[in-house]
């Protein structure tokens, strides 16, 4: 794998230090601190009682790495804020310096690191790079794109056993899922060096099933697993989910390169078995969105309380429509809008061609009820223009301040759809406050989920392409004038399926 460094930070590996874990030993600022110098650390867990050991780094700071800071007059309570964003304080060194990690959300390229104390404050540039890691529809390597201001470009690929990826909420880790025998791989993105496996953990994602349903104590377990419904990491909550058949897998990821396990939850007995079509995490990890074959309907599940899953709230997207039309689910960043996607799915074409739409749904989680539903459609869209809907994206920008703008209610918020247009060609559609999606951009080839950039600044879409190579589709999602960019990320991609088949490329972006 090869990797290329655009400024250097520190040229070479830098000293040793030491963490100070009692701040009082430190010196009050006495002027305004001045700060001389940058080291990588890269993405792992900061150990307050082992030294640092900084490496050679590649000059550039990777979203979710951590850098020593090195300089005077810090003072004993410095703020550090990069590219305008608070970054937390994860340790002090003894010679005054600090130990801070790039927050998620910051712009890419050259930006300033700003320290701040009573006294005034001191700053450095450095350049900031996010990664994106794709998965062919096969699996079998982990591919990475470096998104820069001028769109992504390819910087190499690792060997990663699976056909699923998601990043945590950090952007420390990319997830790796084998959907075949249930086991993660844990790649470190802004590792010294770049990426790189860090480590595996092995899950048991059979449905415990006797006979006669669920197995009680003893009872046999079912020799065939089901397949994986969903595979995401909450953006806004280190929580990994895994669905498989009736068994939600949470696995804690407060320490992103060591996943933690907590007890698998059953899926309420009044969700018909294998009559789940997708499902999507909401940003807080707190509640689940089920959408299901029989009569159409989405189920809003609360995953506030231990134990089982819980039934907070259900609606009927299309009961009129005698077959299943859903085809995906998704929450608004905010976690107050349920968004579905309406039209022909692999189940519907035998009776001909089903209406695509676009349906939010707003949420009420302090509904008790008693006459206040707690999940009820807000709007409903219908694209003409579209057949065979994909993935629906409602992407991933940071919310505004409090005040900045005039806000729109929740369900006008901007959502991109991946389907197909009357001619057959994969196209992702833009719908936003109007009541009416308009084609955005073509692309060529079998199209996975769009992807927001964090900066709203790019749409990214993942193609397979009719070469048996795989892509990024980038496109300009916000005022900035320029054309769509396709990006050869240099693997092949397998053979290409029908336009309705799951296998699809997948991609995570670090947030």
């Amino acid at each position: 794998m090869k990797w290329s460094a655009l400024i250097l930070l520190a040229g070479c590996a830098g000293p040793m230090g030491t963490i100070v874990t009692d701040t009082g030993d430190l010196s009050e600022a006495t002027s305004a601190p001045r700060v001389n110098a940058i080291l990588e650390l890269g993405g792992g867990d900061v150990i307050l009682t082992a030294d640092l050991r900084p490496g050679p780094g590649d000059g550039l700071a990777t979203v979710g790495e951590a850098l020593w800071v090195r300089g005077s007059n810090f003072g004993r309570l410095p703020t550090v804020i990069i590219a305008g964003r608070p970054a937390a304080v994860l340790a002090r060194t003894t010679d005054g310096g600090l130990v801070a990690r790039v927050p998620p959300g910051v712009p890419v390229g050259e930006q300033a690191l700003l320290v701040a104390n009573q006294e005034g404050h001191g700053q450095r540039a450095l350049m900031v790079r996010r990664l994106i890691a794709a998965l062919p529809p096969e699996g079998g390597r982990l591919i990475l794109a470096e998104l820069g201001d001028d769109g992504p470009r390819a910087v190499g690929e690792i060997p990663a056993a699976g056909q699923l990826v998601a990043v945590g909420w950090d952007g420390r880790a990319a997830y790796v899922l084998d959907r075949t025998n249930g086991r993660i791989t844990v790649f470190e993105l802004p590792a010294q060096g770049g990426p790189r496996a860090e480590a595996t953990l092995d899950l048991d994602l059979r449905e415990a099933r006797g006979p006669r349903g669920p197995r009680g104590p003893g009872g046999p377990r079912s020799e065939q697993p089901e397949d994986v419904t969903a595979f995401a990491a909450a953006s806004a909550a280190p929580v990994l989910m895994i669905l498989r058949g009736h068994v939600l897998t949470l696995l804690d990821i407060s320490a992103p390169l060591r996943p933690g396990r907590t007890p698998s939850r059953t899926l309420p007995a009044t969700i018909p078995r294998g009559q789940i079509v997708v499902a999507a995490l909401s940003p807080d990890a707190r509640l689940l969105a089920v959408a299901l074959e029989a009569g159409n309907r989405l189920v809003l599940l609360d995953l506030r309380r231990e134990g089982p899953a819980s039934v907070m709230g259900e609606v009927a997207l299309a009961p009129e429509a005698r077959v299943p039309v859903i085809a995906d689910v998704a929450f608004s960043p905010d976690g107050r809008t349920l968004w579905a996607a309406l039209g022909d799915t692999a189940k519907s074409r035998a009776v001909g061609p089903q209406p695509t739409e676009l349906v939010s749904m707003r949420i009420d989680r302090a509904a008790s009820g008693e006459g206040r539903p707690p999940l009820a459609i807000a709007r409903r869209v219908r694209v003409d223009e579209a057949t065979a809907p994909v993935r629906l994206n409602t992407g991933r920008t940071i919310p505004l301040v409090s005040g900045a703008s005039i806000r729109l209610p929740p369900e006008r918020a901007e959502v991109y759809l991946t389907a197909h247009n009357r001619a057959g060609a994969a196209t992702i559609f833009r719908l936003g406050s109007a009541d009416r999606a308009t084609p955005f951009a073509d692309v060529s080839g079998n199209a996975g989920a769009a992807e927001l950039s964090p900066d709203g600044r790019w749409l990214l879409v993942p193609v397979a392409q009719a070469s048996r190579r795989l892509a990024i589709v980038s496109v300009p999602a916000d005022e900035h004038p320029g054309p769509q960019r396709v990006v050869d990320l240099g693997a092949t991609a397998g053979e290409i399926s029908v336009p309705s088949s799951p296998r699809l490329p997948s991609l995570g972006c670090q947030p």
